[in-house]
Parts: C-alpha cells; structure tokens; sequence
C-alpha cells in the first residue's frame, strides 16, 4: 500500500477519512492494519500480546483466541503520532 498521501496529512480525522476510503469500514482486522502498517502478522501478534506499540482494539469475544478489530480513528491517531513524533525538528541552533 502506498502511504506517501498520508504523509501531508494534518490530522488525525484526514487520516481517518482517507483509510474510510481505501478500505470502506469503520473497523480494520488485523489483516487490514498489517497491510497499512506494512507489518506481519506475527509483529502484529507479537504487538498485541505485549500490549505494546499498536492502535488501540476492539476484542470481539473473552476467547484467548478472540478476533479483535481495529477502530479506523484508533489506527487513525496511533499513524498520525507515530510519524508526528518521529519528526522532530530542533528549535536550538
């Protein structure tokens, strides 16, 4: 997936709008955020079991081996911080 558009996004609810777009829903499976974040399945896995580095989620049952979905405004703000605050411009010259 090409997410150099995304990059000259001013907020999260651009983001939002735009992955509304490519996807047509309001929730992303795990499928659907590895090909955004350009991850694997077993990152994501490993993310989500240390509760660690990932969007917030939706568990769709108590089961361990529950499906959890991913909120398009969830993964929405994690992409627009994760790369806000990768970018950080010194004010000190």
């Amino acid at each position: 997936m090409d997410n150099t558009q995304i990059h000259t996004m001013e907020n999260p609810n651009q983001i939002a709008m735009y992955l509304k777009d490519i996807f047509g829903k309001a929730m992303l499976s795990k499928k659907d955020l590895c090909e955004f974040l350009d991850i694997s399945s077993a990152t994501l896995n490993r993310r989500i079991k240390e509760n660690r580095d990932i969007p917030s989620y939706v568990k769709l049952s108590d089961s361990k081996t529950a499906k959890v979905q991913f909120p398009i405004f969830s993964v929405a703000e994690y992409y627009y911080e994760l790369n806000h605050n990768a970018i950080k411009v010194s004010t000190n010259d």
